[in-house]
């Protein structure tokens, strides 16, 4: 009996290295998911308005993929939106190169330059911490004219509620050429 329980104490202590192997790699698989390193392309931020809007890339699988990350929307209607969820934010994929990055930028720039009430729509991701491709969803983006200059909305609609948010011409102008200095910097990179 004795020689029986010496046994199963020796299989058990050659087994537990194994199976505590097996679990610290699954952890580290999650963790892998859950923080995942972004490289910043670009950002403009205002301090004034504690908004940011940042172009990043997100590496997956060897395979690089760029957003742009426009913050968190408000929650209201058509003109005026209330900022109370720092949680989600709005990730509008640009591609998987650069090239295709500044193109997307350059046709969102024109967009603003559009009749006022021009509209159209692409895929996005409302999301907190990071973008997903599997998750995108129909956001319209809109032309409109305040006092201090043209703006783009890009709202999401959620039932009668519009989640949205404005970003300046001049901020996507900014984006884009920084964008395009970056391509100077690093005319290797795809």
């Amino acid at each position: 009996m004795k020689s029986a329980l010496k046994t199963l104490a020796v299989l058990l202590f050659a087994v537990m290295p194994v199976v505590a192997f097996a679990q610290d790699n699954q952890e580290k698989q999650t963790k892998k998911k859950l923080f995942r390193p972004t490289y910043e392309i670009a950002s403009v931020e205002k301090e004034d308005e504690g908004t940011a809007y940042t172009v990043f890339s997100l590496p997956d699988n060897g395979q690089e993929h760029y957003f742009l990350s426009l913050g968190s929307l408000g929650i209201g209607g058509e003109i005026i939106q209330i900022d109370i969820d720092p949680v989600f934010e709005l990730f509008i994929p640009l591609g998987d190169t650069l090239e295709e990055v500044q193109a997307r930028l350059e046709e969102l720039a024109a967009l603003a330059k559009e009749p006022i009430g021009t509209s159209i729509e692409i895929k996005g991701c409302l999301a907190t911490g990071y973008p997903t491709t599997e998750d995108l969803e129909p956001v319209t983006v809109k032309t409109f004219k305040f006092i201090l200059g043209r703006q783009i909305r890009f709202s999401v609609p959620r039932g009668d509620i519009l989640r949205a948010t404005f970003v300046a011409k001049s901020d996507l102008k900014a984006l884009l050429s920084s964008v395009k200095f970056y391509r100077k910097l690093h005319p290797k990179q795809q």
